[in-house]
């Protein structure tokens, strides 16, 4: 198993690589693409886009900590990059190679101060997975608890600025992100904070206290309980709730009325968070969600939570609520309460408003369960992009506490078309939101 760069010199030395390698790809493909029709061109810039976007995933994925997890945030973001180079990020969501068990067990020791045979009755030396910043081991407690251990690569704490800055530079110098110096860097300003977060166990060990007495009360949705006498910066030790990863749920073609159970609990945690705890799971990988044969479904990741400001929700609710009743002044109004709308532009013709709440409320006005197996959202999105971002992107900037709402948002709607799952997310949205919204089964 390959080790990681560790030292920010060598990780620093890759990154600019990749940079270097991103902004040939581009340049070239954009001087061929001027000889080329149309169509000739249009193909060639996307085809330079996939490898740019391959090169990236390649990279990010050998460096893991601050560039893989960024890589794998932008995979799900499809206003930040061209849908070309977030398919290629893709693949960084479905794990990272693990660490040889001869590197991680010292570092394991040095963190819990002892010998692993002082703590544990038995460890497994084989992790069971590899994520972006750590891996994760089975054990069992002397007094006969199973347990999962989460122990943090070595190093990840201190590369995180330099690999965020470097990325910064990746991204413009590939031409690749379409947002001005100052807007990306508040964004990446954000993402630092939560992967900082992220990087404390600690208070990765304190969400789980928070989320498990949060849904405590909801039989459908499970858990795990921190060991907080073995918790530390870098070590995270909690009980073990077994069950089988979402996609391979999935993949096992279950009944239909099982898959739509599971798909109507993770859109109600996600709205249940969001507009009634106000603290979100940011990390909708598929990976960090298990299913067990009742139903039930397991909260597995608490390292990256977003505590959604009071006023910012307020004005998310409104935008919401307003592109639902097709309310385009309201919109303007809630979008500018966000941060969305940048007042040193002229706002956007209504019609794109129009446009994009049509596709976008597409799920939320099914009258019942919307068949997310055979939607097409993705689809329209993706042909409407082009033209946003030739016309209306100027307009707009995203607000930093939007960047991992969206991202939990976007997940969500990942992980309902990997269920093919059929969902009233309709309902459970007016449910949830303190807004008047059309019901759209009251003339039917």
């Amino acid at each position: 198993m390959p080790r990681h760069p560790r030292s920010k010199a060598r990780r620093l030395w890759n990154l600019a690589t990749m940079t270097a390698k991103v902004a040939t790809q581009q340049a070239v493909g954009r001087i061929a693409s001027v000889f080329e029709d149309e169509r000739a061109a249009r193909e060639r810039i996307e085809r330079t886009q996939a490898d740019a976007g391959r090169t990236l995933a390649e990279t990010l994925g050998r460096l893991k900590g601050a560039a893989m997890k960024v890589g794998q945030m932008a995979s799900s973001a499809m206003d930040f990059l061209p849908s070309p180079v977030t398919e290629a990020l893709a693949t960084l969501q479905r794990g990272a190679p693990a660490l040889e068990w001869s590197e991680m067990r010292p570092f394991l020791e040095s963190q819990l101060g002892r010998p692993l045979a002082d703590v544990f009755a038995s460890i497994e030396e084989a992790p069971f997975a590899a994520a972006s910043i750590g891996q994760v081991h089975r054990a069992k407690l002397y007094d006969g608890r199973a347990v999962v251990v989460k122990v943090q690569y070595p190093g990840m704490d201190e590369s995180i600025a330099s690999d965020l800055a470097m990325l910064r530079v990746s991204l413009r110098a590939g031409g690749l992100v379409r947002l001005d110096k100052q807007d990306l860097d508040r964004v990446f300003e954000e993402i630092e904070a939560r992967l900082l977060e992220e990087m404390d166990y600690t208070k990765e060990a304190r969400h789980l206290e928070a989320f498990r007495a949060f849904h405590a009360s909801d039989p459908a949705v499970v858990v795990p309980a921190p060991v907080l006498d073995l918790c530390r910066p870098r070590v995270l030790v909690m009980t073990d709730e077994p069950g089988v990863p979402l996609r391979a749920f999935a993949g096992a073609a279950p009944p239909a009325d099982l898959r739509d159970r599971v798909g109507e609990t993770l859109a109600r945690v996600l709205g249940d968070q969001l507009f009634r705890f106000r603290r979100i799971q940011t990390d909708p990988n598929p990976a960090n969600y298990g299913v067990r044969s009742d139903g039930r479904v397991v909260l597995y990741d608490f390292g990256s939570v977003k505590t959604i400001p009071d006023d910012f929700l307020a004005a998310y609710a409104d935008a919401v609520a307003a592109g639902l009743r097709r309310d385009m002044d309201a919109l303007e109004r809630a979008l500018l309460a966000m941060g969305a709308r940048r007042t040193d532009r002229p706002p956007p013709d209504v019609s794109l408003y129009r446009t994009w709440c049509d596709v976008l409320a597409e799920p939320f006005e099914s009258p019942g369960p919307y068949d997310f197996g055979a939607t097409r959202v993705h689809e329209k999105v993706a042909a409407l992009l082009p033209g946003f971002f030739a016309d209306g992107v100027a307009a707009f900037r995203p607000p930093p506490d939007l960047v991992f709402v969206d991202r939990a948002v976007v997940g969500l709607f990942a992980n309902l078309r990997l269920l093919r799952a059929r969902v009233d997310v309709g309902r459970l949205l007016r449910a949830r939101l303190d807004r008047p919204v059309p019901d759209p089964s009251a003339g039917a």
